[in-house]
């Protein structure tokens, strides 16, 4: 059975509580 960390990508970002989906977004198009 495949487990989540299988499939997890190793060095995932995040953002800030106050940054928007904008930001969110332009944050996954430079992935």
């Amino acid at each position: 059975m495949t487990k989540a960390r299988d499939i997890m990508t190793a060095d995932a970002t995040c953002i800030g509580a106050n940054e928007t989906v904008l930001d969110a977004a332009k944050k996954m198009a430079q992935l």
